[in-house]
């Protein structure tokens, strides 16, 4: 067996295996209430920026909605309180 496959079983062993590899004190070991706190920290800490980014495209959605309201109303029709007093092209008076 060459140095590569045996570099590969080792590094498969201590993936496989973290409690031999004792790569992280906190996250493998050590006090019940240091992991408790690491594993709650580490989903804050993962779900703030999801958090900030759905804020800010509500935040964003609003202003855009608030500011193409009227976008597809038609500028050119006539309000129908003016309808009757709009001569008519073509008559003459």
């Amino acid at each position: 067996m060459n140095r590569a496959h045996r570099l590969a079983h080792v590094t498969a062993l201590f993936c496989a295996l973290p409690q031999v590899a004792e790569a992280c004190a906190v996250c493998g070991g050590g006090n019940p209430a240091n992991r408790t706190a690491f594993f709650l920290s580490t989903i804050a800490l993962s779900l703030i920026p999801l958090a900030l980014f759905a804020i800010g495209l509500m935040w964003l959605r609003s202003r855009l909605r608030d500011r193409l309201a009227d976008e597809f109303v038609d500028r050119d029709a006539v309000p129908q309180d003016r309808a009757t007093t709009v001569p008519v092209s073509g008559s003459r008076d």
